[in-house]
């Protein structure tokens, strides 16, 4: 019982993402073993429902994008975005998720971290920071304004996502 106070606790601020740290040894192996916690990867735990299987991945997608954003915080402060392309899907209300989603960081690595799911996260080092003006934050996760992604995105782009390239130019005034 204290173990599940612990965790609604945390909920309580609506949250399903967790560093494994937030969480006393005890706690965390109590609800990792009675299916209240999922491990992602090392040191991050996801809530879960006691009684879904293994191959369940409702839980993973439903908090996948709250996932990115607390690890990318977490490692790299406010020194990361997302691609221009992941940008504009966002901007449009497209949340699929991804295979792989790019970060891009000063501190980056040219890492990929295996995730649930046969979902990766790659951090690709850049130079610099674009400028303070070309990034928002939306849901916590670091993307290009839309003028900015508009610019910087292939051609490819719009051939193979034309309905959220329409949505995106739609908002230009």
């Amino acid at each position: 019982a204290d173990s599940l106070k612990v965790l609604k606790s945390l909920q309580a601020e609506n949250r399903r993402v967790f560093q494994s740290k937030e969480f006393g040894r005890v706690h965390r192996e109590r609800l990792l073993r009675n299916g209240f916690l999922r491990e992602v990867m090392k040191g991050w735990v996801i809530s879960a429902s006691p009684g879904t299987g293994d191959g369940d991945s409702t839980t993973w997608f439903a908090s996948f994008w709250e996932f990115c954003a607390r690890y990318c915080h977490e490692r790299f402060g406010e020194d990361w975005h997302l691609s221009p392309e992941q940008s504009l899907l966002l901007h449009a209300g497209n949340t699929v998720i991804p295979t792989q989603i790019i970060f891009y960081s000063p501190k980056g690595k040219n890492n990929t971290v295996h995730l649930l799911f046969n979902t990766s996260l790659y951090d690709l080092k850049q130079k610099k920071m674009p400028p303070r003006s070309d990034i928002i934050e939306m849901d916590g996760l670091r993307i290009y304004t839309v003028p900015v992604a508009l610019t910087k995105v292939p051609e490819s782009f719009y051939q193979g996502y034309p309905v959220e390239a329409q949505v995106v130019l739609s908002r230009i005034s």
